[in-house]
């Protein structure tokens, strides 16, 4: 249940970083949102979303081994960034 809560913090946190960094765009943004094909992540906006992730989990991640399906939604950055980290 707390990992539940956790992943709903975090999936929050990256929502509200994206509403901000696209400003002053009027896109609905949840954690299932289309980032990469919809135009709203472009390259320099996954090097910031690199940068937060790796405040909130507290570890580094390296650029070569991103894989951009692990940044097409803030659920699959969760799943892939915390989720797997919390089950292995």
């Amino acid at each position: 249940m707390r990992a539940i809560k956790m992943s709903d913090e975090i999936k929050s946190r990256i929502v509200e970083y994206l509403k901000e960094a696209i400003k002053p765009r009027e896109l609905e943004i949840n954690a299932q949102t289309e980032l990469i094909e919809s135009g709203i992540v472009d390259s320099l906006n996954i090097v910031n979303l690199v940068l937060l992730l790796e405040e909130l989990s507290g570890t580094s991640i390296a650029f070569e081994e991103l894989d951009l399906d692990d940044m097409v939604s803030v659920d699959a950055m969760v799943a892939k960034f915390f989720l797997d980290k919390e089950l292995g």
